[in-house]
């Protein structure tokens, strides 16, 4: 059971998120374009039909627009949260009822996935110094990963690849974090590239 602490700040971080999507009208090009990479992104991992994917925007627009309504609420903290909670479990009604079974799975999974990564950020409590910083560096080898991964080089000589670039983020990183945060750090690598595994297992 998470704390009411931990709840507000996964709250107020997918907030922040909701709330770009939610005034989607309001945004300049470069916030357009995100936005339909994301939807992009998404429509490609729950492998859409293109009759759903109309409905799964409207989904996701609107429970975005009631979330950042209740992020500028003057409700209480325990308020706060239990409207979240509702929101959140509206919205997953609704994407039930649109999905597949399957697909509604994978939705689960990225929901907990995209939670556990907020959990580690809390954990993290990057100082406001670090956080752009953070992101920059993330931003940067992700960027690398996805040209190496849709690259047609070799299986032997992707893998060293992978594990230099892995090297240098986990370098810059360390130089960033400080000694605990870089421990928690570590634990998120360790976790995400156990799952990574696991995924190449099922694909065999």
């Amino acid at each position: 059971m998470k704390t009411l602490k931990q709840i507000f700040v996964i709250a107020i971080v997918m907030f922040v998120n909701s709330s770009v999507i939610a005034q989607e009208t309001t945004l300049n090009d470069e916030q357009k374009a995100k936005i339909k990479v994301h939807f992009k992104e998404s429509f490609e991992k729950l492998d859409l039909y293109e009759e759903q994917k109309p409905k799964f925007k409207e989904i996701t627009k609107k429970y975005a627009l009631q979330l950042k309504t209740l992020k500028n609420s003057d409700n209480s903290k325990s308020t706060k949260e239990q409207e979240f909670k509702s929101i959140i479990n509206s919205k997953n009604k609704e994407m039930k009822a649109l999905l597949s079974a399957e697909q509604y799975k994978f939705y689960e999974e990225t929901q907990k996935e995209r939670l556990k990564k907020l959990e580690y950020l809390q954990k993290l409590d990057l100082s406001e110094e670090q956080k752009p910083k953070f992101k920059e560096i993330t931003k940067k080898y992700a960027a690398q990963m996805k040209t190496l991964k849709t690259s047609n080089k070799r299986k032997f000589v992707k893998l060293k690849e992978f594990k230099s670039i892995i090297d240098s983020k986990n370098k810059e990183m360390k130089a960033l974090l400080s000694t605990e945060q870089y421990v928690v750090y570590e634990e998120m690598q360790k976790e995400r590239l156990q799952k990574m595994k696991e995924k190449r297992k099922e694909r065999k």
